[in-house]
C-alpha cells in the first residue's frame, strides 16, 4: 500500500555537528529484537533534508543527504538507506515551495516497516546572498553595545536578526548587539524568501571574555612568626569599582616563606566569589608588597624535662628538653632541637648534685631561660659489692680480699667508700664492711663475708690442649671432664670453667677465632683444685659464593661493576674495572664469608663470566584487542619468554617474529625465543572471536527436511563484505551456502552436506574486519563415509582428462589458524583446477592433508 503524505520535509543548509554525530552513530538495535527475530515493527519515518535551500537548475535536482529517524520504544533509531529504506526523486525541476518531491518505501528485509510515503522540499529561481564583514568578532564583558555591517550582495526579503544564545548577547532589529555576560553565541542575520528568492543566511560568531581586574594598591599587616606563609591583606584598591571587597571578592595574602625576616616580599591574590567569577577574570590579578615576621618569643613555662630527676650511674645526665606552644592560639606544636633552639649542658652532668642548663632560641624563635634538675646519691646493695675472692685458706695471716664496687657497669671510685676487715684470721666467717663516704655520689653501707678454711686437693682431667674450628657458636671443646674420688661426692658437673683471652682478661666462652685458655675450677669447705687448657679457635672455610655457579652474564665491552644483580656479601672483584670480553671467560675475584675476615679463610676464585651482545625486545600490537609483557632488552643466548594478552572475546591471529611467522609457535599465549645477536622484533595482530549462537553442535540427518544453518553474533555487512567459510579447515564455495541479516546466517545446501559424509565436522567463518566464530556439528544419513583428502583427491584425478597434466606449484588453502595440526593442503593437477572446483570437490575435505 502506497499513501502520498504533503508534510514538507525539514530541509537544513549546512551539516551541523550534531547531525553529523546522529547520522554516523551506529544502529540502534530494538530491545524487542535483542533475543532474536520477531515480527516487523510499525514505525513513523520522520525525515530531514540537507544541503537546502535549492536553486532552480533547469535539471533535476535529488538530495543526496537524507536523515531519517523513527521513535522505537522511546528510542531514537536512524534508519539506514537500502537496509531499511529506499527512496527516489521525481522530476523536481519546476520552480515553487514544496515542488520537489522524494518518495521512501520500506525494505522487505528490513526490521522496521512503514507505509510508503513523499515529503516535499521547495526550488527557488534564486538564492540571496548576504554576509557579515567579520565572521568572528572577540569582545569583552563590559564593552558597549556594537553593530557588525552586512555585505548584502542580493537581498529581497526581510532581514531579521537572532541570537544562539541570549543569556550571552541579544540583538536588535537594527543588527545592533547588547553583551550582557561572558560566552559564546552565534549572531544570525536571514534574509526571508520572497519573490522566487530563497531565504539568505550569514552568521557570524561571537566570544565575550570575561573582564579582567587588577589591584591597584593593598597592605600587607606584619605578623609574629606562626609557622605559615599566610598575611593578612587590608586598604585593598581595584581598578573596578563594579564588585565589592566580601560580597564580590577577597584578598589572599602569602609571604614568600613563612620564616622571621624583615621587608619580606608578600603577594596578594583575589578570589572572587562563584557569582563574580561568571563576569571577571582575576588570572593576572596579583600585587606585591612587603611585611615582617618577628621571631616568636619563647619562655621557661613552655618547657619540660625529661626526665626531671636522675641517680648517680657514672654516666652522663642530660634530660631531654620539651617545648611546646601555640603558635597560632588555638593548636600546640613541638619545637626541635638544634632547629628551633639549643640547649647547653653544666660540664659535669654524672656526679650527684642540682644541674643547671640553658635553653637558647634559634632561627624563627627569641628568648633564652635556664633549667634545673637534680642527680641524687645512689644507696648501695649487696650486690654492688664484689670481693677479690669467697674462700681463703687458713696459714695464720689477715686474709684482705679485694674490693670492687660497681653500679652496672659502672666501677666507683675507691675514693669514695672505705673498707673495714673483720674475724679474717682464723678458720671461719670473716667479714668485710663497704660505707660511702660523706659528699660523695654513693651513699649507706653493705657488710660481705668469705671463708676461711682448710681444704684438700682435687685433681681434675679429662681435656687437653687442643685445636676446634669457628662454628659462630660458643666453642666446645673435645673431651670428658673427670675429678678424682672426694668424699663430697664431687662430680664433673660441680666444676666451674673461667675462659681468658690472649691477654688473660676474663671473658665470656669465646666464639671468635683466636688463641684462649680455660680454667677448670672447685673451691669447696673441704677441696679445691684446678685444670688449665690452651685451645686455638681456627678461622672457618668460605663456602664457594653463588657467583662460581650464577651463571653471570654482561654486555661484552662493559666493565665487571657493571654486572646487574646483588654480589655476595664478602665477594669482591681483585679488579671491577675490568672489561668483559665476548664469549665465555673468566676473572679473579675473592671471597670471604660475610666479610668476616677474622673467622673465615679468603678464597681466591676465577669466576666464569659470559660476555654477550644486549638486544632490544620490541613487541609492536597492529590491531585492537589485546596487549602483551615481554622484557625490554636480553643478552645473547637469553631465553626470552613473551605473554600475549588478549581481552575477552579476543585470540591471536598471527605472530611474526623478525619477518617470520611463527604463529604455530605460541603456546598458551606464550612466545618462547633464544636470542641471538640481533634485535628481537614481535608483530602480534588480534582479531574478534564472535560468538555462533544458534546451530552449534547441530546434528544433521540427511533427507529429515531439515536445514543445517548457524546464527552469528556478528555484523552482516562484515560478512557480506568479504567474509569467507570454511568446512574442516577448506574455503567452502559461495554456492553451497548462503548469507543472510540476523546478525549473520549461514545456512548450507544439503547437496554440500551430503558431500561431507557421516561424522563430526568443523566450521569457521571468517569475517570482513578479521573476526572469526567456529561450530562444530555431525551429520548422518548421508549415504557415504567421510573420506580423507587425499581420497578425494585421487578420485577427482581419475575422473579428470588432466591427469597426465604437469604437476604445478603447490596451492594451498589459506591457514586459518581455525584448526589444529599443519595447514590444510592440496597438489592440484594443471588444468584440473577448474574442473575440480566446478564440480564442488575440492572445497569438501574434511580431514587436512600435511605438508609435503
Amino acid at each position: 500500500m502506497s499513501n502520498t503524505r504533503n508534510t514538507t520535509a525539514r530541509v537544513a543548509m549546512v551539516f551541523s555537528a550534531a547531525a553529523l554525530s546522529v547520522a554516523s552513530a551506529s544502529c540502534f538495535l530494538p530491545k524487542a529484537f535483542a533475543d532474536g527475530p520477531t515480527d516487523k515493527i510499525e514505525v513513523t519515518p520522520d525525515v530531514d533534508i540537507y544541503g537546502g535551500p535549492f536553486a532552480y537548475t533547469g535539471e533535476q535536482i535529488c538530495p543526496s543527504r537524507l536523515l531519517v529517524t523513527a521513535d522505537v520504544e522511546g528510542e531514537d533509531v536512524i534508519l539506514e538507506n537500502g537496509v531499511d529504506y529506499n527512496y527516489n526523486c521525481g522530476e523536481n525541476i519546476e520552480i515553487g515551495a514544496d515542488s520537489g518531491v522524494i518518495n521512501l518505501s520500506a525494505v522487505e528485509g528490513s526490521l522496521y516497516t512503514f507505509d510508503s510515503f513523499s515529503v516535499n522540499f521547495s526550488i527557488w529561481e534564486h538564492l540571496q546572498e548576504i554576509s557579515y564583514e567579520a565572521t568572528y568578532l572577540e569582545k569583552t564583558y563590559g564593552d558597549d553595545d556594537f553593530t557588525n555591517p552586512l555585505t548584502e550582495t542580493e537581498v529581497h526579503g526581510t532581514i531579521s536578526y537572532s541570537s544562539s544564545d541570549e543569556d550571552v548577547a541579544t540583538v536588535n532589529d537594527d543588527g545592533e548587539v547588547t553583551i550582557w555576560m561572558p560566552g559564546d553565541t552565534v549572531i544570525t542575520a536571514t534574509a526571508a524568501a520572497a519573490d522566487g528568492y530563497g531565504e539568505g543566511i550569514a552568521t557570524y560568531a561571537l566570544n565575550v571574555n570575561k573582564k579582567p581586574v587588577a589591584i591597584i594598591s593593598a597592605t600587607a599587616e606584619d605578623k609574629t612568626y606562626d609557622g605559615t606563609d599566610a598575611a593578612e591583606i587590608s586598604n585593598i584598591e581595584l581598578d573596578n569599582d563594579d564588585i565589592n571587597e566580601g560580597s564580590d571578592f577577597e584578598a589572599v595574602g602569602k609571604f614568600a616563606d613563612a620564616n622571621v625576616g624583615e621587608d619580606k616580599n608578600v603577594t596578594a591574590t583575589l578570589q572572587l566569589s562563584n557569582d563574580a567569577a561568571r563576569y571577571y577574570d582575576v588570572s593576572n590579578a596579583s600585587y606585591s608588597t612587603t611585611a615582617t615576621i618577628s621571631p616568636f618569643e619563647i619562655e621557661d613555662y613552655m618547657a619540660t624535662l625529661s626526665p626531671d630527676n636522675f641517680t648517680f650511674s657514672g654516666r652522663e645526665n642530660k634530660p631531654t628538653v620539651r617545648i611546646s606552644t601555640s603558635l597560632d592560639g588555638i593548636s600546640d606544636v613541638y619545637l626541635t632541637e638544634n632547629a628551633d633552639f639549643s640547649v647547653s649542658y653544666p660540664e659535669n652532668t654524672a656526679s650527684a648534685g642540682t644541674k643547671t642548663l640553658t635553653v637558647s632560641s634559634m632561627g624563627n624563635f627569641t628568648g633564652s631561660f635556664d633549667m634545673e634538675y637534680d642527680v641524687d646519691t645512689y644507696d648501695l646493695v649487696a650486690s654492688n659489692v664484689s670481693l677479690e675472692y669467697s674462700t681463703a685458706y687458713y696459714d695464720g695471716t689477715a686474709k684482705e680480699p679485694g674490693v670492687t664496687v660497681k653500679i652496672g657497669e659502672y666501677t666507683v671510685d675507691p675514693s669514695e667508700y672505705t673498707v673495714e676487715y673483720d674475724y679474717n684470721v682464723e678458720v671461719g666467717t670473716a667479714t668485710v664492711a663497704v660505707t660511702a663516704k660523706d659528699d660523695a655520689n654513693i651513699s649507706g653501707y653493705v657488710v660481705k663475708e668469705f671463708d676461711i678454711t682448710d681444704k684438700n686437693i682435687l685433681e681434675i682431667s679429662g681435656i687437653e690442649n687442643q685445636f676446634v674450628t669457628y662454628t659462630g657458636n660458643p666453642v666446645e671443646l673435645v673431651g670428658n671432664l673427670t675429678v678424682s674420688e672426694n668424699t663430697d661426692g664431687i662430680t664433673a658437673d660441680d666444676i666451674e670453667a673461667v675462659y681468658y683471652d690472649a691477654d688473660g682478661c676474663e671473658i665470656e666462652r669465646p666464639t671468635d677465632a683466636g688463641l684462649y685458655t680455660v680454667v677448670y675450677g672447685y673451691e669447696g669447705a673441704n677441696y679445691e683444685g684446678s685444670l688449665s687448657v690452651e685451645f686455638e679457635i681456627k678461622k672457618a672455610e668460605s663456602p664457594v659464593p653463588a657467583e662460581m655457579t650464577a651463571g653471570l652474564v654482561a654486555d661484552t665491552g662493559s666493565h665487571l661493576y657493571e654486572i646487574e644483580g646483588d654480589r655476595t656479601d664478602g665477594f669482591q672483584w681483585v679488579d671491577d674495572t675490568s672489561i668483559v670480553l665476548s664469549g665465555e671467560n673468566t676473572y679473579p675475584a675473592t671471597y670471604t664469608y660475610d666479610y668476616d675476615e677474622d673467622n673465615y679463610t679468603t678464597l681466591n676464585l676465577d669466576v666464569p663470566v659470559r660476555g654477550a651482545a644486549l638486544v632490544d625486545v620490541y613487541v609492536d600490537i597492529d590491531t585492537y584487542g589485546g596487549d602483551a609483557d615481554y622484557p625490554y632488552e636480553a643478552h645473547e643466548g637469553d631465553v626470552v619468554e613473551i605473554t600475549f594478552k588478549p581481552e575477552a572475546g579476543y585470540e591471536i591471529k598471527t605472530v611474526v617474529y623478525n619477518g617470520e611467522d611463527v604463529t604455530g609457535s605460541v603456546k598458551d599465549n606464550k612466545l618462547t625465543i633464544t636470542a641471538g645477536a640481533k634485535n628481537i622484533e614481535v608483530l602480534v595482530s588480534f582479531r574478534k572471536v564472535y560468538n555462533v549462537i544458534e546451530g552449534s553442535g547441530a546434528d544433521f540427518v540427511v533427507g529429515d527436511g531439515e536445514i543445517l544453518s548457524f546464527r552469528i553474533d556478528a555484523d552482516h555487512e562484515l560478512f557480506a563484505n568479504g567474509g569467507k567459510v570454511y568446512v574442516d579447515g577448506v574455503l567452502v564455495n559461495e554456492e553451497y551456502y548462503t548469507h543472510t541479516v540476523g546478525s549473520t546466517i549461514i545456512t548450507f545446501t544439503e547437496e554440500f552436506i551430503k558431500t561431507l559424509g557421516d561424522g563430526a565436522h568443523t566450521m569457521a567463518v571468517v569475517f570482513s574486519d578479521g573476526g572469526v566464530a567456529r561450530a562444530e556439528f555431525t551429520v548422518e544419513n548421508s549415504g557415504t563415509e567421510a573420506k580423507t583428502p587425499e581420497e578425494r583427491i585421487e578420485e577427482k584425478k581419475a575422473a579428470s582428462a588432466a591427469v597426465s597434466a604437469k604437476i604445478s606449484d603447490n596451492v594451498k588453502v589459506p591457514n586459518t589458524g581455525f584448526f589444529t595440526g599443519e595447514s590444510a593442503g592440496v597438489k592440484i593437477f594443471g588444468s584440473a583446477i577448474a574442473a575440480m572446483v566446478l564440480a564442488g570437490f575440492a572445497i569438501f575435505f574434511k580431514k587436512k592433508l600435511a605438508k609435503k
